[in-house]
């Protein structure tokens, strides 16, 4: 099963597809056909779908022992590229949720804060169902 991470937020972001031939982080806007997310934050005007280099959101998994090298360096360079985006523009308030493939629209476990240098620590772990209330950096 695939996780799936989600931004909420009222800053427009540009889409990036996902290239088979050069797997890397990717962007897609949610259309209203594929909403049930919705639910979850109806303040935002959009919410896009955040896809690592895995071509799902696999990617954002925490870093394991058994992961091999490259996969340790494809997990570093999507975080890195999540955190340039969210670092491009004023994001602060956006909210970020993770949950399994499948799960989308179940309800929230509780909100969190989440500061974007969290996100470059490689061990990170984006709860399921957990509402990451992003903030400025400290």
């Amino acid at each position: 099963m695939c996780l799936a991470l989600y931004l909420f937020t009222d800053a427009r972001i540009e889409e990036v597809g996902y290239d088979e031939a050069r797997p890397a982080f990717w962007v897609r806007r949610i259309l209203e056909s594929d909403q049930p997310v919705k639910k979850w934050v109806s303040d935002k005007a959009d919410i896009y779908y955040m896809g690592s280099s895995t071509g799902c959101g696999c990617g954002w998994a925490p870093l394991y022992e058994s992961d091999e090298k490259s996969e340790i360096a494809d997990k570093a360079r999507d975080r890195e590229r999540l955190c340039q985006l969210l670092e491009s523009g004023d994001f602060t308030g956006s909210h970020l949720i993770a949950c399994w493939e499948g799960d989308q629209g179940r309800e929230l476990e509780r909100q969190e804060t989440l500061h974007i240098a969290d996100i470059r620590d490689p061990h990170f772990v984006f709860e399921e169902c957990v509402d990451y209330l992003i903030e400025g950096d400290p």
